[in-house]
């Protein structure tokens, strides 16, 4: 395990007059030239251009980081600006240590990044940089990437990082035969990649070191049998996932029949569809004669499957679903050519740009809109295709859509958007002059059920403050303004049919800073930990996102006397709710000290449907009668050890209140408040305790 301390000071090198001069390296930063140095300040040759250093002593005991003016003749290493972090390192045995590390300081475009050897990692003490914020990564072989984000304006105290090592996973790959688990040698798993991670032994085991970025799950190959995706969920340091059992599988039978086809070639893809994954996992790729109707696929696991059949064009695809759970499945696939006419207007504009559409998640293809605002093309899809259009129009930005049912020859699609912008200007509300570095977040939200519409995306402010939204749709349009030295605004319009373009303007206030702290309960800071403010109106995003700093802080901007409710997730685990109320100008330098509580164990959360089987669902809870909005819980550590189950990690012991997310209802019912349907309620002190809980309807 490797630990890390920082401690961020005024203090700079010093260099006793009674001991021999300090010898060092000095480097620039993008070229590979160093030179050697004696002292504390190095002469150099001036240059046309600035530049940036990293000055290592002899025996990487110290590091220092800087720029220097094209003019200057010298390196002061001893500069009055400098801050110098304190650390020592120390790396897993069991990963190897010591290794070499690399060390890299980002602040803003500024970028500083050296090494040190394995033989000396342990001597590194000091590292000096100049005032300001920087975020610090560590790599090493073998270990997680670490990043910490440090202030070098203050004094920060102790701080303690721990680089994780990569997650080993390990198991048993075998097969059923004759009633008995039977170890299969050379397995295959494969990374999602394509590269192959490990293969198994004679005995069935495996064992793999994951490098990041570390994949959701693997793919298990053998010949004869069932491919398997092994989900890697928990990537603790060591976990083991048992006995995997590969299943003869199933045979895949597909008839591809066509019509008005001409092409040598079509290609074949079998994709299959995850619970956990929004995107398909590709399975098999297999190119075949066109006139080739039939075609056998060996060995596929039970599950969901969308087959794609592609032609030479981007737009000759055809993807169908289907269902396996028996031996022997047959799909057919006819292929239907239709000609495809389409227009896109913006009020009385046509909609230039490029639309872009997909099917079922299984292909993607893009259609040129020409400046008339006509499209069109041949296609193989039948139903309804979701698209985004791209356009200047409309902002840049990308603008969903969906389809009328296609499929007739010819088959129309009109794209009419209205003209209707939402603009103003952000401003700072002493001065009414434009702020720099300005974030708008903008959701829009519409209609139930199928007909249900959601965006999420960011818009620009230009360098005078001004915004533009544009507002096509009749809907509720949620706008969140931050910036980091003043007070947060939320504002929401509602949009109805009859409503055109709408000005508002926006003034920011400076507030007053509210200093957080955030430790364990024996004074360790929980550094990088997760801090979540609000939920937004579709139930599933956090309303803001912070991070606490190396030493645990983290400063807010309120008005005076207001609260706000904080969901606090450290990266170890566990998690607080905490309401801090923004003190009064006189009290501004007053920090707030947030206790984390222990880590108690594990709640174990086991769904059944109305037949008493397991059951697929999302936990909602209520911890010692506070309500935790999605956009926490679901940032919990968990995993799901089987089907139906959750197993919550690192939890506070407690009192907590379980129900099932009703199936068919989006999570925006959830926003404010659970269901009114009653809990099933454990209490957790230590160990791990069990809910078992119903997925009921709503209705």
């Amino acid at each position: 395990m490797l630990i890390i301390k920082l401690l961020l000071s005024a203090a700079s090198f010093t260099e006793p007059e009674t001991v021999p001069p300090v010898k060092g390296r000095l480097c620039w930063q993008g070229s590979s030239t160093c030179v050697e140095s004696i002292g504390m300040k190095v002469s150099v040759a001036p240059s046309e251009e600035a530049r940036r250093f990293v000055w290592t002593q002899a025996d990487d005991s110290k590091v220092v980081v800087g720029e220097i003016a094209p003019s200057a003749t010298a390196v002061n290493l001893l500069a009055e600006d400098l801050r110098v972090v304190t650390l020592s390192l120390n790396g897993s045995a069991l990963r190897g240590w010591p290794l070499d590390t690399r060390l890299t300081l980002n602040a803003g475009r500024a970028k500083w990044d050296w090494s040190v050897p394995a033989p000396r990692v342990g001597k590194l003490r000091q590292i000096a940089v100049p005032a300001g914020e920087y975020s610090l990564a560590i790599a090493a072989p073998r270990h997680k990437l670490e990043r910490r984000r440090i202030s070098a304006k203050q004094t920060l105290g102790l701080d303690q990082v721990v680089l994780q090592p990569l997650p080993a996973i390990s198991g048993r790959v075998v097969q059923l035969a004759e009633k008995k688990l039977v170890p299969v040698n050379g397995a295959q798993l494969i990374r999602a990649d394509g590269k192959v991670a490990t293969a198994t032994g004679a005995d069935g085991s495996f064992r793999i070191e994951l490098n990041e970025p570390l994949p959701d799950e693997l793919l298990i190959v053998h010949p004869g049998l069932a491919t398997h995706q092994l989900a890697l969920k928990n990537t603790d340091a060591e976990s083991d996932t048992g006995d995997v059992v590969l299943s003869a599988g199933s045979t895949l039978h597909l008839t591809v029949r066509q019509s008005l086809r001409d092409a040598e070639k079509l290609r074949i893809r079998v994709l299959k569809q995850t619970e956990r994954k929004h995107e398909l996992t590709p399975i098999l790729t297999r190119e075949v004669p066109a006139d080739q109707e039939l075609l056998k696929i060996p060995n596929v696991a039970r599950g969901v499957y969308h087959i794609v059949v592609e032609g030479d064009h981007p737009l000759e695809r055809l993807s169908e679903r289907v269902e396996i759970n028996e031996q022997e499945v047959e799909k057919k696939l006819t292929i239907e050519p239709y000609r495809l006419n389409g227009i896109a207007r913006f009020g009385d504009s046509p909609l230039q740009g490029a639309l872009n559409v997909s099917f079922d998640r299984a292909w993607k293809a893009s259609l040129p809109v020409n400046a008339e605002g006509a499209f069109g093309a041949t296609l193989w899809q039948h139903g309804k295709l979701n698209g985004w259009v791209a356009s200047e129009l409309l902002g840049g930005a990308p603008y969903p859509l969906t389809s009328p049912p296609l499929g007739a020859d010819p088959s129309e699609w009109r794209i009419e958007l209205k003209r209707r912008v939402i603009e103003g200007r952000i401003v700072d509300a002493a001065t009414r002059q434009p702020l720099v570095n300005v974030s708008l977040a903008l959701q829009v939200m519409s209609g139930e059920g199928q007909e249900r519409f959601q965006l999420s995306t960011t818009v620009p402010v230009d360098a005078s403050g001004n915004y533009k939204v544009t507002a096509v749709r009749d809907a509720t349009y949620d706008l969140r303004i931050r910036h980091k030295d003043r007070v947060p605004i939320h504002r929401a319009v509602l949009l109805r049919a009859d409503d055109v373009s709408q000005r508002i303007d926006f003034a920011l206030e400076e507030g007053i800073e509210m200093q957080l702290e955030v430790v364990w309960a024996d004074g360790r800071p929980a550094a990088g930990a997760m801090v979540i403010e609000g939920v937004r109106r579709d139930g599933h995003n956090p309303g803001a996102f912070y991070a606490t700093d190396g030493a645990g802080r983290l400063t807010l901007r309120g008005a005076i006397g207001t609260s706000r409710t904080l969901f606090v997730l450290p990266r170890e685990g566990s998690f607080v709710v905490v309401r801090p109320v923004t003190p009064a100008a006189g009290a501004a330098e007053k920090i707030t000290r947030i206790v984390v509580p222990p880590i108690a164990g594990s709640l174990r959360i086991e769904f059944r449907n109305e037949k008493d089987d397991p059951g697929r669902s999302t936990p909602l809870i209520r911890y010692n009668g506070e309500w935790i909005p999605l956009p926490v819980s679901m940032r919990l550590r968990n995993d799901s050890p089987e089907s139906g189950t959750v197993r919550l990690r690192e939890l506070p012991a407690g009192s907590y209140e379980i129900w099932a997310s009703p199936p068919g209802v989006d999570y925006s019912a959830f926003a404010a408040g659970p269901p009114s349907t009653p809990p099933v309620r454990v209490g957790l002190t230590a160990g791990e305790a069990t809910a078992v809980v119903p997925v009921r309807s709503m209705k």
